[in-house]
């Protein structure tokens, strides 16, 4: 008899594709994988871990490092020949300033731990489910990647059968680059401006340079938890309910990525920067963090499929009522902060007159923010020459757009990370391996909920379709 393939989804991977459904019918989670072992012959069963959940990431684990919470123990314990590969991924850490991986299990920090028995990575859990097909949504499409890479390239066993990404940082996104964050808070103040009626090239420069990330994470902060209040969701319509999900999905994914701003080698977002692969910046990281590792060839070939988000329209989660929140709690920021209100020259009464006369949105608005968004806050920065050739190409299909094999605008984006920085490649070509989703962005094509999730959900499983029957065949 064939043995089973297990299924790990990863992050709102789980959410999509495994976990409990409430469109159009509500199911518990173990009826949607009771339906999909059935629709796949019962080839298939879905890996879970005990207290966790169902998914292989689960929150708790969520800004741990990714190459601890893979890695593990077997930094120790691993056969000489992998040794030396590992000790040189362990002591680039150790130079960026990462703690000692048992750190990640011993201490408890505010945000995460890990939850697994001591010192067990995730590649130890895949040996004992193998074969594997992993499914991973965002950070978890990465972790799924790196877990491929260390199973062909460093421990050889072939555990893992396929990989599928979902909205995936292949080549990070500029939130994870420290030396965007001038232009990520100018961008972020221009929008701020533009939902306020006033001119966003007035002030952008100067005031940008009083902000910093702590300051605009509290605030993005503030804001979700006010369109999140239950006086808020009881005045909206349907359909602005609907937005009010993704806008308060993204405001939480915004403000956790540009934590990655910080440089901080002791969270998963510190891999984020698509200039750890340049040598110019570091030759040792351009050898062993997490992005240059998994852009490395296979020494044995694997599956790997992405879904790529390309829905750039802030009209798709914008409403008034929403501008109205946010309104308020930028006039209680600027109020305790006298210096910074004093550098605006706002017009006299205009918060009262916001107030009187609420600012309505129209596609005028919309685009402004959208040029803003794309143009400022998505643009890569970078002080030192650029010798990595992935690293130009990737940037030159974001900038420029791609025509072939597949089409991807210029710029093209899902709020968090570039689409063009989501693409699968085959020896650094683009393949037709890429679904491209112009629907969905970085939330609305995780959730069956949105059509955007739907059509995610059904490419998955397109894909997890082929691969299993490569697999049997």
């Amino acid at each position: 008899m064939t043995q089973k393939i297990t299924i790990w989804t990863i992050n709102k991977a789980y959410d999509l594709i495994s976990g409990p459904q409430t469109f159009p019918e509500h199911k518990s989670a173990l009826q949607v994988q009771q339906e999909l072992c059935a629709a796949f012959k019962e080839q298939i069963q879905f890996g879970q871990r005990s207290g966790s959940g169902n998914q292989l990431m689960p929150d708790e684990e969520y800004f741990v490092p990714i190459a601890p919470k893979c890695i593990g123990a077997l930094f120790d314990s691993a056969e000489p020949q992998p040794k030396q590969i590992l000790d040189n991924i362990r002591h680039y850490y150790e130079e960026a300033g990462q703690s000692a991986y048992q750190s990640f299990w011993d201490q408890q920090t505010v945000n995460y731990q890990m939850q697994t028995p001591k010192y067990q990575g995730y590649y130890t859990l895949l040996e004992q489910t193998a074969p594997n097909i992993l499914i991973g949504y965002s950070q978890g499409g990465l972790v799924a990647r790196y877990l491929n890479w260390l199973d062909k390239n460093v421990f050889k066993k072939n555990i893992i059968q396929g990989v599928i990404t979902i909205s995936a940082p292949d080549y990070g996104s500029p939130l994870g680059n420290s030396e965007n964050i001038q232009s990520i808070l100018r961008g972020l103040w221009q929008i701020c401006l533009v939902l306020q009626g006033l001119d966003d090239k007035s002030f952008a420069t100067d005031i940008s340079q009083y902000l910093s990330v702590d300051r605009v994470i509290s605030f993005l902060h503030d804001v979700r938890k006010e369109i999140q209040s239950d006086t808020h969701l009881k005045a909206l319509n349907p359909r602005d309910r609907e937005k009010n999900k993704i806008a308060s999905n993204l405001l939480e994914e915004l403000y956790n990525w540009l934590g990655g701003l910080r440089d901080d080698p002791n969270n998963a977002f510190y891999d984020l920067n698509i200039f750890r692969m340049e040598p110019n910046y570091s030759a040792t990281a351009a050898q062993y963090c997490v992005l240059a590792s998994i852009n490395q060839s296979l020494t044995t070939p694997c599956p790997i499929s992405g879904l790529v988000s390309a829905d750039m329209k802030s009209e798709d989660f914008l409403y008034d009522a929403a501008v109205m929140a946010f309104v308020r709690r930028l006039e209680k920021r600027l109020e305790s902060n006298q210096k910074l209100s004093s550098l605006l020259h706002l017009p006299d009464n205009h918060w009262v007159q916001l107030k009187n006369e609420p600012i309505r949105l129209s596609q005028r608005i919309f685009d402004k923010i959208d040029v803003i968004y794309s143009q400022t806050i998505m643009h890569e920065n970078h002080a030192k020459p650029i010798s990595n050739e992935l690293i130009q190409k990737v940037i030159h299909w974001h900038e420029q757009g791609v025509t072939s094999p597949i089409t991807v605008k210029a710029n093209a984006h899902d709020f968090i990370i570039p689409s063009a920085y989501q693409m699968t490649l085959d020896h650094e070509q683009i393949t037709m391996q890429n679904y491209i989703n112009t629907e969905a962005n970085h939330l609305s094509g995780s959730d069956r909920i949105y059509q955007a999730g739907r059509k995610n959900r059904e490419a998955a499983l397109h894909y997890l379709h082929q691969m299993i029957n490569r697999n049997v065949a």
